[in-house]
């Protein structure tokens, strides 16, 4: 018992100085669809699954599922394309465009096999063959053949676009196999099949005959023949040396078949594709396996028999992977956690509960509505109109919809299972103020759709409209409202153009009163004083005394105690681009910003106070999913941030408030052993703090609040009085110096 108590107070205080100190602690969690498979390999005991969002090891026994995101030295890319298991048990994943991430299960360890690194013609890989002795990649740009030399791999034939004369019709390589038994290889191109009977030496032979289009996406080897995927089918050559010829197995096959993989398993051929999968044995005709119609992707046969199928649907009702039972001859999917494949996030938002809830849109796409309970993901729910923004409130959750015109994109309120509308359109933005009531800024494209700031009573439910013609003359810039923050008395109106208002509405905080007092612009401009660094607002947020102001050139940071604007623009050591997405103001004076312009790139930047203005740290991928981030949101443990970008959404766990004086605060005792004594008390901090306790997952388990320095702040209990596990704990805690936090060890046992 002693002996685990020193070890609790050995790995408590590393914690909280690496917390501090190690930049490394920051913990990054990714959430993007992994329902979108594209290829399958077994390694005698799990299913591995390249995906659109990542990387999948799937135990069919078990049916327990471990999902690998790009990460630093890690995962090269989320969007892969092939999955090979290597006869030394490592797995070989192919990326769309950053070349090959090989993993070691045995040591979770990766490596980067890329066209800088290795002898690869490209880095789009459309290919992985690996044997005991020979490795064959290829890719958009060519192929490369390398065979086994002192434990690695060595180049043997490389045939690179625009380097080596190779005399492929096309660099293109969909597909390549060696000849059994021989010296040469097969490659199904764009623009045609194309053999080699020795490697290194005499020309190509192209096999185009019998197809109307020779852009081949398969090859296999069958029955002694040679099989090819076409766009009209599935063939075979055939015919005597300097005749053979394609012919088509047509028969029992629809003609929109779509074949992108083919899987030879002794007397059975099995071809992939938008309809699903056929199977051919010996001379029959082709059937559709189990009757079911999917697009299948891949196709793999493990030992025991089993056929399964990598399927994807752009709807989602389809896509996971699929398993063939043939005693109710017919196929089971099966899903894996995760958010929907529409994954171009507009807005997040946590409910009373502590679920995120999430709205994506994207061109071409139905916008749609998820929610996440940190177990798993709802069912989408499909939205009329583009949702940018997200409030819940004491009637429901409010849900801003824009950009339509005069009669679409209405403000909708969700209660339970029932969606009411509202008058308000084309909203952008939504906050409750002091006294609970509802504002909203309205804008869009065609300034007659746009409505200006919409006013709700909490007490009357009535709607005011705040616009050109409703304002007093000469005070509204125009309608075209990006963003609205009600503080105090005052109430700041972001135009989308027109610069930023500071309208005083007198004691009652209600518009268009008796007592409403003076509108103050802040513009490019205006007086020093009121100099702001755009007149595009994008975003407002506000934290105490201070007003930030997101534009589209930058960050303008207005303090209303001494009146002073910092100006803070794009910068290699700023912000990585103009225009602000999102602001999350924090509780030590600074803020998370995040930037980015759709195809520019971007980040999330950490503004962190110091003497003579702020200190930036900014992320970006491949620690982010996609650097345009469009939306911030605070998660419920009062520490992380929910970071929602135009492809993909992460969650971060900063270190302590960029560890100035975070080992200050000491926790006794540490460990602590729960009914021995009134519980853990903190010292090392001035005034009152709030606090949250939090296990090593982030989940928040306990909740203290106004506690002074020496107080009793947790009894090692959770929320409800349920017992907790020995191990460690954070204890995060807010006060009036800024954030803290401090590693705790809870132990069992007698006490001492």
């Amino acid at each position: 018992m002693k002996r685990s108590l020193a070890i609790l107070c050995m790995l408590a205080a590393c914690l909280s100085r690496a917390a501090a100190e190690d930049g490394r602690q920051t913990r990054w969690d990714v959430h993007l669809n992994v329902n979108d498979l594209r290829a399958l390999a077994y390694d005698g005991s799990r299913i591995w699954i390249a995906t659109g969002g990542g990387a999948v090891a799937y135990h069919p026994g078990s049916e327990e599922s471990t999902v690998f995101h790009r990460g630093r030295d890690g995962l090269l890319s989320d969007s892969l394309s092939q999955a090979v298991a290597g006869p030394d048990g490592r797995i070989w994943f192919g990326t769309e465009r950053v070349g090959i991430s090989i993993l070691d299960p045995g040591t979770g360890s990766w490596e980067p096999y890329t066209s800088i690194l290795r002898p690869i013609p490209g880095d789009r890989i459309q290919r992985i063959r690996l044997g005991e002795d020979s490795l064959l990649v290829g890719t958009a740009q060519g192929f490369s053949i390398q065979v086994k030399s002192g434990g690695d791999f060595r180049l043997r034939f490389p045939c690179q676009e625009g380097i080596d004369p190779c005399g492929l019709p096309s660099f293109d390589v969909r597909d390549l196999a060696s000849d059994p038994g021989g010296d040469g290889i097969w490659i199904a191109t764009a623009l045609g099949v194309v053999h080699r009977d020795t490697i290194g030496a005499g020309g190509w032979t192209t096999y185009a005959d019998g197809v109307a289009n020779p852009s081949a996406t398969r090859l296999a080897r069958h029955r002694g023949e040679w099989i090819a995927a076409f766009p009209e089918g599935v063939y075979v050559l055939r015919g005597p040396s300097g005749e053979r010829r394609w012919t088509l197995l047509a028969a029992g096959m629809t003609s929109d078949a779509a074949i992108v993989d083919l899987l030879s398993v002794g007397d059975a051929l099995y071809a992939a594709g938008g309809k699903g999968v056929w199977a051919r044995v010996g001379e029959a005709a082709w059937s559709l396996v189990g009757g079911r119609s999917f697009l299948a992707r891949a196709l793999l046969r493990t030992p025991d028999g089993r056929l399964w199928a990598a399927g994807h649907d752009p709807n989602e009702a389809a896509d996971g992977l699929w398993r063939f039972d043939p005693a109710e001859a017919q196929w089971r999917r099966h899903a894996f956690p995760g958010p929907s494949a529409r994954s171009h996030y507009l807005a997040l938002a946590f409910d009373p509960e502590g679920r995120l809830h999430a709205t994506t849109a994207k061109s071409g796409q139905v916008p749609m509505r998820q929610s996440y309970d940190r177990r798993e993901w709802s069912r989408p729910i499909n939205l009329e109109n583009w949702c940018f923004d997200l409030l819940f409130g004491a009637d429901g959750l409010w849900m801003a919809h824009c950009c339509c015109g005069a009669s679409g994109c209405d403000l909708r309120l969700v209660q339970g299972e029932q969606t009411l509308v509202q008058e308000p359109r084309n909203l952008r933005d939504l906050v409750f103020d002091a006294d609970g009531n509802l504002w909203a800024a309205s804008d869009n494209d065609q300034e007659a759709y746009a409505q200006g700031v919409w006013f709700r009573d909490a007490q009357t439910g009535e709607w005011t409209p705040i616009t050109i013609s409703t304002a007093p003359p000469g005070t509204m810039m125009s309608n075209r409202v990006r963003a609205v923050l009600p503080l105090g008395e005052d109430l700041w109106i972001g135009y989308r153009e027109r610069g930023l208002h500071r309208w005083n509405l007198g004691p009652d905080r209600k518009p268009l009163s008796g007592d409403d007092g003076t509108w103050a612009l802040y513009s490019t401009g205006s007086v020093f004083a009121r100099r702001i660094i755009s007149d595009a607002v994008t975003r407002l947020a506000a934290r105490g005394n201070v007003v930030w102001v997101g534009t589209a050139a930058g960050l303008s940071v207005i303090d209303l105690d001494t009146d002073e604007i910092r100006q803070v623009g794009p910068g290699f050591d700023r912000l990585p681009m103009p225009q602000v997405s999102a602001l999350l103001p924090v509780a030590d004076g600074g803020a998370w910003v995040a930037t980015g312009l759709q195809g520019r790139g971007g980040g999330i930047t950490r503004l962190a106070p110091t003497e003579t203005g702020f200190s930036f740290t900014t992320y970006g991928p491949p620690d982010l999913p996609n650097p345009n981030v469009e939306t911030l949101a605070l998660d419920p443990d009062g520490w992380s941030v929910w970071i929602g970008t135009a492809r993909g959404l992460a969650r971060l766990t900063p270190t302590p408030a960029t560890g100035r004086g975070a080992d200050e605060v000491v926790a006794y005792p540490n460990p602590f052993i729960p009914g021995c004594g009134e519980g853990i008390r903190l010292h090392g901090f001035a005034g009152l703090a709030d606090g949250l306790i939090v296990n090593v997952s982030g989940d928040v388990v306990s909740r203290f609040d106004r506690r002074a320095a020496g107080d009793a702040v947790w009894d090692g209990a959770g929320a409800s009085g349920e017992r907790l596990a020995p191990g460690l704990y954070w204890i995060r805690l807010s006060t009036p110096d800024g954030l803290r936090s401090v590693g705790v060890g809870l132990g069992d046992g007698p006490c001492p």
